[in-house]
C-alpha cells in the first residue's frame, strides 16, 4: 500500500500491483477515480501497461477503456442468467442480464430506466449529450427510437473515449452499442455505428489519429451493407489507414454472442480473429464480385442490402404510425417504397431548386420481383391518398364530355379527375386527364403489363411523355386526331412486376426512361400465414386516421396563395454533392455502362424529392402550417440519401438482365491504369504524388485513396508507412 498523491492520504489507501500481461493495477480505496491517480503521477494510462511484442497482442494498451470517466464500478463481466427475462418494457437490469454484463457496468455509462424502456445516452469527445437512444426492446432491431430533437445530428456510439483509442492508434467499429459494451467490458476498444448503414455519421475528426482500423462484419444481411458502407465512408473521407474485416464465425452472430457462447475464451478468441482479419479493399472487392456472378446466376436480390432498418426508427406522422402496423419487415419495405411517391403527388405547390431546375416531390418507382413476391403490397398507398382522389372527383361532379366539338381532344371519352391515372388508358385519354388535374397525377399499378402492354400501341404510345413529366418539361405535340399542350406536368408513377414484365417496360438503359425509375428488387417468399389477426382492424382505423391527415395536407397546399420553397444550407449541399460524386465514380470504376450514368445522378434527384416529402410531412405534423421557406433537415436529407443508394444498387444489378448486348462490364480497366501511370516512376512516391495523378486523370481524393486501396490489393504496390508508398519488388 502506499499514499495516493490524489488526495491529502495520511494512511496509505492506494494499492499497486502487477496484474496479468504484467499490467500494473491501480486502486484507492479512498475512492479516487484512476484517471486522477494517473495524471497525479504524471503518467498516462498506457504507461500502465508493458509494450506489446507485436501489434495485435491482447497486452492490455486498452484496458483504460474499461474505466469510463464516471465509472467507479465492479467488474463489468457478468454471468448469462439463467431464469428467463421478465416481460414488459426493457430496464437496465433486464438488458444487462440479456447481454450478460453487470446492471452498474450498464448504469456507469449513463444507462437509465424511463416508462417506455431504457435510455441510452451518445456522448460527444467532450462529454456532452448529443441524441439519446430509447432501446424499446432488448433486441434493438425490435424496437428502439433515437429522442431529443430531429434538428440535432446523429453521432457514433463512445466518441468520449477517443482520447483513449488515439493513444492505442486504433479501435474497433461494431453496429450498435451492446457490441461496444462487450468489448469495452473486455478491455477493447470499440465505437458503435448505429445502424448498418450509418458509416455515414462517422466524420473526419473521429479518425483523426487513428492509423488501423478493424470492421466487425455481423452474420446477418446487414453484415455485409456495414462493411461495404464504412468502406464507402472512408473513401469519402479520404482517411489513409488500414482497414482491416474482422468476420465472425458460422456459429455466431456478434461480438456479444460470442462473448454468450463462451465467455472464459471469448477474449482469447476476439483477439485470435483480429489476428486474422482480412483487408476491407479485399473483401469489398470480393462482395462486389460475389454480387455480379449472383447476378448472372439470377439471384441477385438475395446479395443485395434492404432498405435500411434505421430509417423506420426516423419516419414523420403519419407515415409511421401506418408502417407499425406492418411487424413483417419485408412487407413494410414494399409499402414503404409506393408510399413515398404517391405522398409527393398530394403536394401541390411545393418545390425545391435542384442546381438551375426546380423540381416537385413526386418521383418514379418500379418494385421488381418474381410471382407471388408481394408486389401487392404496393397498394397499401393506395387508402392513404384515397380522399385525396376523391377530393378531387368530387370538385368535377357532372364531368365535362369531351366530344367532336372539342378543339384539343377528338375522342369522345368524358373528362376524368382525380389523383389516381389508369396506367391502361389510350395516349389521348391519359393526356386529357392529367390536363384536367392540373398537370398533376399518380400512376399507382402493382402489374407493369398495364403500362409496358399501353406503350407499345400507337393508341397507347406516352413513352415520351413519361421521361418529359419525371423533368416537369412542357409536353407539346400535335396529332392527326388531337393536339397536345400541357405545362410543367407533376407525375408520380409507382410500378410492380417480374424481371420479365420489367424488360419488357425499359428494354434498355439507352432509352432514358430506366434512369428515371428508383428500383427496388425483392426475392420469392414462401407461404405466409392467412390466419385472421386483430391488426387487419387497428390498421385499417390507423390508415383511415391517416388519409384525413393527408387531405388536410393537400387541401392547405392547395389552397395556400404562396408556394412552398424547400431549401437547404451549405452543409447539406456539400452532402449531397459529395454523395452525387461518389455515385458517379462507382458506376464508372466497377465497370458499369456508361449509359446508366444516368442512373446515378438521377438517384440522387430522387433522394432530394425524397428529402422533400419527409420534411413537408414532418414540419406540417408539428405545426399545422408550412412556411414559404421550408428547411429540408438532416435526418430526411440523410433518409432520402439512403433510400435512393438502395435504389441505385438494385437498379445497377438489374440493369444487367436488360437486353442490351452492348453492356458489358470490363471493371476498373483503363481508369485505374491511367491512374497507376500517372505516378510517379520513381522506386517511392508519396500521398502527395498520388493526389497530383489523380488530378491528372481529374479524380477526387477519396477515389485516388481507393485506387491506392486497389493497386495494393493487387501487389502493384506496397505501403511502407503513413503516406507513403513504393512499387513492388515482385
Amino acid at each position: 500500500m502506499a499514499c495516493c498523491p490524489a488526495h491529502e492520504d495520511k494512511d496509505p489507501s492506494l494499492s499497486i500491483r502487477e496484474g496479468d500481461e504484467r499490467k500494473v493495477l491501480l486502486n484507492c480505496f479512498a475512492g479516487c477515480h484512476i484517471d486522477d491517480v494517473v495524471a497525479a503521477l504524471d503518467l498516462t494510462m498506457a504507461d500502465l501497461f508493458a509494450e506489446a511484442d507485436e501489434p495485435y497482442s491482447e497486452t492490455a494498451k486498452t484496458s483504460s477503456l474499461s474505466t469510463t470517466r464516471s465509472m467507479k464500478l465492479p467488474s463489468p463481466n457478468g454471468t448469462k442468467t439463467e431464469d428467463p427475462i421478465p416481460e414488459g418494457p426493457p430496464t437496465v437490469e433486464k438488458l444487462a442480464a440479456d447481454k450478460s454484463v453487470e446492471p452498474e457496468f450498464l448504469r456507469g455509462l449513463g444507462l437509465t430506466d424511463t416508462s417506455k424502456g431504457v435510455r441510452i445516452p451518445y456522448l460527444r469527445e467532450d462529454e456532452s449529450e448529443a441524441r439519446p437512444r430509447l432501446r424499446r426492446a432488448l433486441k434493438a432491431g425490435k424496437g428502439s427510437r433515437w429522442g431529443g430533437s430531429k434538428s440535432d445530428p446523429i453521432i457514433p456510439y463512445g466518441l468520449q473515449f477517443l482520447d483513449r483509442m488515439r493513444k492505442l492508434e486504433w479501435t474497433t467499429l461494431v453496429e450498435g452499442e451492446s457490441d461496444c459494451w462487450t468489448l469495452w467490458s473486455h478491455v477493447q476498444p470499440a465505437l458503435g455505428i448505429p445502424g448498418a448503414s450509418m458509416a455515414g455519421k462517422l466524420e473526419a475528426d473521429h479518425l483523426e489519429g487513428l492509423d488501423k482500423l478493424y470492421v466487425v462484419r455481423e452474420n446477418d444481411s446487414g453484415g455485409n451493407e456495414f462493411v461495404r458502407n464504412v468502406r464507402k465512408r472512408l473513401d469519402e473521407l479520404g482517411w489513409d489507414g488500414d482497414a482491416f474485416v474482422i468476420s465472425m464465425p458460422e456459429e455466431v452472430n456478434d461480438p456479444n454472442d460470442l462473448y454468450q457462447q463462451a465467455p472464459d475464451q471469448f477474449k482469447e478468441a476476439f483477439i485470435e480473429l483480429r489476428r486474422s482479419a482480412t483487408p476491407l479493399s479485399e473483401v469489398a472487392d470480393r462482395q462486389v464480385h460475389t454480387e455480379k456472378e449472383l447476378s448472372d446466376e439470377g439471384g441477385q436480390e438475395d446479395a443485395l442490402s434492404s432498405i435500411p432498418e434505421w430509417i423506420y426508427e426516423e419516419l414523420p406522422p403519419p407515415l409511421d404510425a401506418c408502417l407499425d402496423t406492418f411487424p413483417d419487415r419485408y412487407v413494410k419495405d414494399i409499402v414503404l417504397f409506393g408510399m413515398l411517391p404517391t405522398l409527393g403527388g398530394c403536394m401541390p405547390s411545393v418545390s425545391g431548386d435542384y442546381g438551375d431546375d426546380s423540381y416537385s416531390p413526386h418521383n418514379y418507382g418500379a418494385l421488381i420481383g418474381p410471382p407471388g413476391s408481394g408486389k401487392g403490397n404496393l397498394n397499401w398507398a393506395r387508402p392513404l391518398a384515397q380522399k385525396v382522389h376523391d377530393k378531387i372527383k368530387e370538385q368535377t361532379k357532372g364531368s365535362v364530355e369531351f366530344g367532336g366539338d372539342s378543339p384539343k381532344y377528338a375522342s369522345g371519352f368524358k373528362e376524368f379527375r382525380g389523383l389516381f391515372v389508369p396506367a391502361n388508358s389510350s395516349a389521348a385519354a391519359l393526356y386529357a386527364c392529367i390536363e384536367a388535374n392540373d398537370s398533376n397525377g399518380v400512376i399507382l399499378e402493382d402489374e407493369i403489363n398495364d403500362l409496358s402492354v399501353t406503350l407499345t400501341q400507337d393508341w397507347g404510345d406516352f413513352s415520351t411523355f413519361l421521361r418529359k413529366a419525371f423533368e416537369h418539361e412542357n409536353v407539346t405535340s400535335l396529332r392527326k386526331e388531337y393536339t397536345v399542350d400541357i405545362e410543367c406536368p407533376h407525375l408520380s408513377v409507382v410500378l410492380g412486376g417480374t424481371p420479365d414484365q420489367a424488360k419488357e417496360l425499359f428494354r434498355s438503359a439507352e432509352n432514358g426512361l430506366y434512369s428515371r425509375f428508383g428500383i427496388l428488387l425483392v426475392p420469392g417468399r414462401g407461404w405466409v400465414s392467412r390466419q385472421p389477426s386483430d391488426r387487419n382492424k387497428i390498421r385499417d382505423e390507423v390508415f383511415e386516421d391517416a388519409s384525413i391527415q393527408v387531405k388536410e395536407l393537400y387541401t392547405y397546399l392547395a389552397e395556400r396563395p404562396d408556394p412552398v420553397d424547400c431549401k437547404m444550407g451549405d452543409s447539406r449541399w456539400s452532402r449531397l454533392n459529395e454523395e452525387g460524386e461518389y455515385r458517379t465514380e462507382l458506376i464508372e470504376d466497377e465497370g458499369h455502362d456508361s449509359l446508366l450514368r444516368a442512373s446515378g445522378f438521377r438517384s440522387v434527384c430522387i433522394g432530394f424529392r425524397i428529402a422533400m416529402v419527409l420534411a413537408v410531412l414532418r414540419t406540417y405534423g408539428e405545426r399545422s402550417e408550412l412556411p414559404d421557406k421550408l428547411e429540408i433537415g438532416e435526418v430526411d436529407l440523410e433518409i432520402g440519401l439512403a433510400l435512393s443508394s438502395t435504389y441505385l444498387d438494385h437498379a445497377l444489378c438489374f440493369a444487367q438482365q436488360l437486353p442490351d448486348p452492348a453492356r458489358t462490364p470490363q471493371g476498373m480497366g483503363n481508369i485505374l491504369a491511367r491512374f497507376e501511370a500517372a505516378l510517379p516512376e520513381t522506386e517511392y512516391f508519396t500521398r502527395s504524388d498520388a493526389r497530383e495523378a489523380g488530378q491528372k486523370i481529374d479524380r477526387s481524393d477519396p477515389t485516388v485513396t481507393k485506387y491506392l486501396r486497389k493497386l495494393i490489393s493487387a501487389n502493384v504496390i506496397e505501403r511502407v508507412e503513413k503516406g507513403r508508398y513504393r512499387w513492388s519488388q515482385g
